[in-house]
């Protein structure tokens, strides 16, 4: 559409201006500035008949695909038919050279009236890269990822939506309007005159590479910051969004507030976006409506961009942090982040501190716990095992996962031995005989006070006599 349009003002001597209507509406009627006469109608196809003022004959039907022969008053060849396809070789009434064929989409390569290198393939939406006459890069969807900026060089706005999707957007200096959003978010509005002007974004300003100062970061701050990962480095939405939820947890952490997650601060960034870009759509819109949804965007940009926690008031249990978090919440965020306060700072190090003592001191407990129960519950083992044992006389120790070593109990003495050898009873129903009663003894042990262990150790003292 938009090449469609360069291609005609291509064969005007003098760059006039087209007649009829635009895409955007804009009414091109009547004579044009040179005085030439354009009769019919432009754009739904009716011939171009008659002689321009300044000579150049126009033979034939141009949309219908009716051959256009002779010369330009400029000496130029227009050779063969335009419309059906047939190539267009010679010399331009530019002087620029045209090779290959135009209305099919193969590739025009050369250089325009105004220097510009035009490469690629046009109807079909490839890329056009190069320069425009006032240095901007005019790019479709360019490998560089330029904005379409500029003027034609015909003074034309540049308007309406190029082959490949892609929208001009803004308003031009000449009043037209421009709508949509650029593949790299970028606004075309005229001529842009400098750098800066090229990373504004519209309602938000400039980009910024950080949030700082004394205050809690607001919406504006919040977009700005999105926008600079998002068009300056080519970021999608979401990564943009996550870089941002760090910053903004990271500045709300040095005010000592609460705040919800990481994740949840991504999504509110995304609805910012989302709700900015819902504007941008309809910007060429002037109804009252459309203008009080932007004035009230426009207002709330300096306002908090609040990711406190809920309960974020009863968390905070200074003072002081309750009292600038509500003036933070108030309109324009009234109030600003003091210095450290050194009284504040030693108490919050001594709670820590304290924090961090009964911390090592509740696990060095639940180690030890853990470490007597360990022991208790092996000893248990040991001994239910040694008990069920039919060919051992002693309690064999059993290692525990701990390294440590038990003592063994000797059952069997000499004098037991020889006592069961007078009365005829076996070793084996020996200890199923003192089995039972040794289980109660030692559960005794290990589970009574000290001077219940003293007992019963006197008790095993009398047995062994």
């Amino acid at each position: 559409m938009g090449e469609t349009k360069e291609e005609k003002k291509s064969e005007c001597d003098d760059g006039a201006s087209l007649c009829g209507e635009c895409d955007d509406g804009a009414s091109l009627c009547g004579e044009c500035d040179d005085g030439a006469s354009l009769c019919g109608e432009c754009d739904d196809g009716a011939s171009l008949c008659g002689e321009c003022d300044d000579g150049a004959s126009l033979c034939g039907e141009c949309d219908d695909g009716a051959s256009l022969c002779g010369e330009c008053d400029d000496g130029a060849s227009l050779c063969g038919e335009c419309d059906d396809g047939a190539s267009l070789c010679g010399e331009c009434d530019d002087g620029a050279s045209v090779c290959g064929e135009c209305d099919d989409g193969a590739s025009l390569c050369g250089e325009c009236d105004d220097g510009a290198s035009l490469c690629g393939e046009c109807d079909d939406g490839a890329s056009l890269c190069g320069e425009c006459d006032d240095g901007a890069s005019v790019c479709g969807e360019c490998d560089d990822g330029a904005s379409l900026c500029g003027e034609c060089d015909d003074g034309a706005s540049l308007c309406g939506e190029c082959d490949d999707g892609a929208s001009l957007c803004g308003e031009c200096d000449d009043g037209a309007s421009v709508c949509g959003e650029c593949d790299d978010g970028a606004s075309v509005c005229g001529s842009m005159e400098s750098t800066r002007s090229k990373t504004e974004v519209w309602l938000i300003g400039q980009h910024i590479t950080e949030i700082t100062g004394a205050q809690l970061p607001s919406r504006g701050d919040v977009l700005r910051l999105f926008f600079h990962g998002h068009n300056e480095h080519k970021k999608t939405v979401n990564d943009s969004a996550s870089e941002v939820a760090a910053s903004v947890i990271s500045f709300w952490n040095k005010a000592r507030i609460p705040t919800i997650t990481e994740k949840s601060i991504g999504r509110k960034v995304v609805d910012l976006f989302l709700m900015w870009k819902g504007l941008k759509k309809n910007c060429t819109r002037t109804t009252d409506t459309q203008r009080k949804k932007e004035e009230t965007f426009c207002d709330e940009l300096e306002d908090l961009f609040d990711v406190a926690h809920p309960k974020a008031m009863q968390l905070l249990t200074i003072k002081e942090d309750r009292a600038f978090l509500a003036a933070q919440r108030e309109k324009g965020r009234r109030g600003v982040m003091a210095g450290v306060d050194k009284k504040i700072a030693c108490s919050i190090k001594r709670r820590e501190e304290s924090k961090s003592k009964q911390s090592l001191q509740q696990n060095q407990a639940s180690s030890a716990l853990e470490y007597d129960e360990l022991g208790s519950s092996s000893e248990t083992e040991s001994q239910s095992s040694s008990s069920s044992s039919t060919s051992s006389l002693a309690i064999s120790p059993v290692v525990s996962s701990s390294n440590r070593k038990r003592a063994t109990l000797k059952v069997i003495t000499p004098e037991l031995s020889s006592t069961l050898d007078r009365t005829g009873i076996s070793h084996r129903s020996a200890l199923r005989i003192s089995g039972d009663d040794l289980k109660r003894k030692t559960f005794a042990l290990t589970k009574r006070s000290p001077v219940s262990t003293k007992y019963y150790e006197s008790m095993y003292e009398s047995m062994n006599v």
